[in-house]
């Protein structure tokens, strides 16, 4: 059996890549069709909201300080992260601040079930 920490990092990855790749797809694949972002946001909000955001964009995507807690139902990650746009011409920070997921095992599959974050 893989270790839990070894577990969410890997899933962090393909978090990042996907998200810094732009690929909607392998990215909502992520998620729980159960899924609420910051107390609003359902799948298909997400899904669409994504779609648009990934749309001729690509970001670079930092993960720091990822604590992990194994809770009865879930397993909770937060860390700190920082998204920036690639461009030649627009190398700024876009968004930056603290991010909890709680996930969930769908089918053996870790899964997105809440994700809350708080820009700076």
């Amino acid at each position: 059996m893989i270790h839990l920490e070894t577990e969410v990092s890997l899933f962090l990855s393909r978090y990042t890549i996907a998200y810094e790749e732009g690929d909607i797809w392998r990215f909502i694949n992520l998620f729980s069709n159960y899924v609420i972002e910051n107390n609003s946001l359902n799948y298909a909000d997400i899904r669409k909201y994504y779609a648009s955001n990934f749309e001729g964009n690509r970001y670079n995507y930092t993960l720091e300080n990822v604590r992990v807690e194994k809770r009865e139902d879930s397993i909770i990650v937060r860390g700190n992260y920082s998204i920036r746009k690639v461009t030649d011409d627009d190398k700024a920070t876009r968004a930056q601040g603290i991010i909890q997921w709680a996930l969930t095992r769908e089918e053996g599959t870790l899964k997105i079930l809440r994700i809350d974050y708080d820009k700076m």
